[in-house]
């Protein structure tokens, strides 16, 4: 019972963090601040402001200190404002996840800075991978290198819950990957677009100080589906110079084919008529008598 109320806790968080972060203009985006308060990893950044006084320090969850998120196109940043030092270390970690909006799960962490929050203003820079799913997260805790709700273990608590110090970050453009190969002085690199477009190879060479460039575009294939010919109703009709012939043998073709030929229709219908002329006749006897 636990498990799944910190699953649908959990689910809960990300989807209003995906919905409900704050997008706003570039002025109202937060300040560059001068000094790094950890060293940066590849996709995150932390930057403190530290403020002139320094009192004891207080836990997160004495609400001492507040967030903002500014959600950017190619950045998450989450803005700390504390009156007070957090006493717990702070982590900002990005899992990787599997890109699907109803169960993204599990997750492998991809990166992760620990730092202090001083009082003052501290702000977290998530530079954002559009060609890949991920969640950011700011935890007092652990940060395990996979995680899953379901069976565990899972991060530490978020340091904030309003607004969220965590969101997930689908991809919503198309990634192309690039191979890049040298061969007796030539460069080849080919891109390979993960849409329908045809792939583009781009060679370049030097030869005696001259640096020739070229860029060629395979063209797209087109596969036709074949049509398998024992579902095709070919009618033959035989080679002649009499134009009535032909008549005679598309008119044969045409005809509906019930079982019964011209003659016998005929003499079916000649029957009828008989009967019911000879009925007639009877009728007739009878209503004299």
């Amino acid at each position: 019972m636990r498990k799944l109320i910190f699953v649908t806790l959990v689910t809960a968080a990300a989807v209003l963090g995906v919905s409900g972060s704050l997008s706003v203009s570039a002025e109202d985006a937060p300040p560059e601040t001068p000094a790094p308060a950890a060293e940066a990893a590849t996709h995150i950044t932390v930057v403190s402001t530290p403020a002139e006084e320094q009192p004891d320090c207080a836990t997160a969850a004495n609400l001492n200190a507040t967030g903002a998120v500014y959600n950017g196109g190619s950045k998450w940043i989450y803005t700390i404002n504390a009156k007070a030092p957090i006493c717990e270390p702070v982590t900002a970690a990005i899992y990787t996840m599997p890109n699907n909006i109803f169960w993204p799960w599990p997750q492998q962490k991809a990166e992760a800075v620990t730092f202090e929050v001083p009082a003052g203003t501290t702000v977290v820079t998530f530079t954002k991978d559009a060609c890949a799913a991920q969640q950011f997260d700011i935890v007092t805790g652990d940060t395990p290198d996979r995680i899953q709700p379901t069976t565990g273990p899972m991060h530490g608590p978020l340091l904030f819950l309003n607004p969220y110090s965590a969101i997930q970050n689908f991809p919503t453009g198309t990634c192309a990957s690039t191979t890049t190969t040298t061969v007796a002085g030539v460069t080849t690199t080919v891109v390979a677009p993960s849409t329908t477009e045809a792939p583009t190879t781009t060679t370049t060479a030097e030869v005696e100080g001259v640096t020739t460039t070229v860029v060629t575009t395979e063209a797209p294939t087109t596969t036709i589906a074949e049509v398998p010919t024992s579902v095709l109703d070919v009618t033959t009709v035989p080679a002649t110079n009499s134009p009535s012939n032909v008549d005679r043998e598309v008119q044969a073709e045409s005809l509906p084919r019930t079982g019964f030929g011209g003659q016998r229709l005929l003499v079916i219908a000649v029957g009828c008529i008989l009967l019911g002329a000879a009925a007639t006749r009877i009728a007739r006897i009878r209503s004299k008598a």
